[in-house]
């Protein structure tokens, strides 16, 4: 999407789901990185609107997949075995 650009504030300067985001439904952003990549880091920033923004991300997941996981996807967990990165704000 060409709104989900860092530190850019087209259309508020972030990607929004369709639908209101409730604990209960599974949104997602899925990005095909076109060959294997080792990622060393993720960079988020919440709804900008020229300085109104109130909306963000608390928590996320991440999955991957390769070819040779055919069609499941495994869920990322840090080195205590943590699926859930979250954000603290100072």
């Amino acid at each position: 999407s060409k709104y989900c650009r860092l530190r850019i504030d087209n259309n508020g300067g972030a990607w929004c789901p369709k639908h209101m985001v409730s604990r209960n439904l599974n949104e997602y952003l899925q990005i095909d990185l076109l060959s294997q990549h080792v990622i060393t880091s993720i960079k988020t920033q919440g709804r900008f609107g020229k300085g109104q923004g109130q909306e963000f991300t608390e928590a996320y997941v991440l999955e991957y997949w390769r070819p040779t996981f055919g069609t499941k996807w495994k869920r990322w967990k840090n080195l205590q075995g943590k699926e859930v990165i979250y954000f603290f704000i100072d």
